[in-house]
């Protein structure tokens, strides 16, 4: 399990509840929140046939220090694609921000079909940034359309 699951079961100490629900950490979108972009759904433990945001660019964002101010040395992230019709995402960035401001890049992604079977797939990070902490991250979408997640989470280390 990782940083999302840990702190929905309240760093073990309780049962699962979503994490965004319970404002444990805030996930946001670059599209309202309507029927098909429901935040909560990335940050939830069932599959969910569609959930996407849109925007030029489209991206989605956790914060883990809204309530609690933690933050994560990032090892490790995983993904899910939704099971909507809509493209599937195969170019992305994996970014990561103190402040919500300025954002470096943990991992870039370029013609990655990996995400095409709406299974799970995650991958390492690497280099100097897997080295600091980060209160910020977000997936960030390099080609245009919509970015059509129902799962994602981050491992690590946790302050």
């Amino acid at each position: 399990n990782g940083v999302c699951y840990y702190l929905g079961s309240r760093c073990g100490r309780a049962q699962w509840r979503n994490p965004h629900s319970a404002r444990l950490l805030c996930v946001t979108m670059s599209s309202p929140t309507c029927r098909y972009t429901r935040p909560e759904v990335l940050v939830g433990r069932q599959f969910k046939s569609t959930n996407y945001a849109t925007g030029k660019p489209a991206w989605c964002a956790v914060d883990l220090g809204s309530t609690h101010r933690h933050t994560l040395i990032c090892n490790y992230y995983s993904l899910r694609a939704d099971g909507s019709p809509s493209p599937k995402l195969v170019s992305w960035e994996l970014q990561a921000s103190k402040d919500g401001v300025e954002w470096v890049l943990l991992r870039r992604h370029h013609h990655d079909t990996t995400l095409l079977s709406s299974e799970y797939c995650g991958w390492p990070v690497y280099g100097e940034a897997a080295r600091t902490d980060y209160r910020h991250f977000r997936v960030l979408a390099l080609a245009p359309g919509p970015l059509s997640l129902c799962h994602w989470e981050l491992y690590g280390y946790l302050r």
